[in-house]
């Protein structure tokens, strides 16, 4: 993930963001649904949203 990622309540940049503190670079998490540029995360906490695919490398 790169550094200082929104995370957002749906897949674009008009939606709000979904947590106060923005995701650093490290973060891991599985991908649960691929909309063209977005990617809706779940973070090992559980927790779900929308970051930019290009902001996340898939390994």
């Amino acid at each position: 993930m790169a550094d200082n990622v929104t995370v957002r309540k749906g897949n674009g940049e008009g939606f709000e963001p979904q947590f106060k503190e923005q995701l650093h670079e490290g973060v891991e998490f599985n991908v649960v649904e691929r909309r063209t540029e977005w990617l809706l995360i779940q973070l090992p906490d559980g927790k779900t949203g929308w970051i930019r695919a290009r902001e996340a490398e898939i390994i």
